[in-house]
């Protein structure tokens, strides 16, 4: 089951971190307490479907964090409105997703520690990375404009999924998974880790919806909590 956080969980979880080489974060709810303000960009995007579609695709968006938001588009016209959507339709509802969210992304909080963690991880010679599910121009731009970019060797987003990212990030940097930790708050995040054999920590209050027993990973609520 998942590790709640204690004296050995940090302990653990520090002499793993020292062990490797590559530190991978997610972006949303890793780096940025930003989740929240995707799941109200969802809701506002579907608003003009009826409270109950809207209340389906928030359901839907939390359970499946991480997910590219172009996947849940198609999946969300498609299974709530019966509607298939033209490439076309789905850059529309990106832009419209895009405007609804930037402004809130440039001014969200910073996960507490998060900085002073991977400040001190680089001064001793670790590789640190983004992998997001998302889009891949928009989180550079966010990254600048937060002037993060600077703590990071690379910024990977979608259309690549997070799995496809660990292997772009294994070959960029000439590495092995078993080099490799991911910090994540999804189940996405932990599947990409489980499914390419990198050891993952999950992020959130006490686990969150990692904290179910299927999920083996170690847990903390912040970074604070292994500086």
């Amino acid at each position: 089951m998942c590790l709640q956080f204690g004296e050995n969980v940090k302990n653990n979880i520090v002499e793993l971190v020292n062990s490797k080489k590559c530190l991978v974060f997610d972006f949303d709810g890793v780096i940025l307490d930003s989740v929240g303000i995707k799941t109200d960009a969802f809701a506002a995007l579907y608003a003009k479907f009826g409270a109950d579609v809207v209340t389906k695709v928030v359901a839907h968006h939390e359970k499946n964090g991480g997910v590219s938001r172009f996947k849940k588009f198609r999946h969300y016209h498609w299974k709530f409105l019966d509607k298939h959507l033209s490439n076309a339709e789905i850059e529309a509802l990106n832009n419209e997703f895009s405007d609804l969210v930037l402004d809130k992304i440039l001014t969200a909080k910073e996960i507490k520690g998060v900085f002073a963690f991977i400040e001190d991880k680089i001064s001793s010679g670790k590789l640190c990375v983004i992998n997001s599910a998302t889009p891949e121009d928009e989180l550079i731009s966010i990254m600048n404009q937060r002037n993060f970019t600077k703590y990071f060797q690379s910024i990977l987003g979608s259309p690549l999924t997070k799995l496809e990212n660990l292997e772009k990030i294994k070959a960029q940097f000439k590495c092995e998974y078993s080099d490799m930790v991911f910090f994540g708050d999804a189940v996405s995040d932990f599947k990409a880790a489980h499914k390419a054999g990198v050891d993952f920590v999950g992020l959130g209050v006490k686990g969150g919806i990692l904290g179910g027993s299927k999920y083996r990973c170690s847990l903390i609520s912040d970074f604070d909590e292994i500086c």
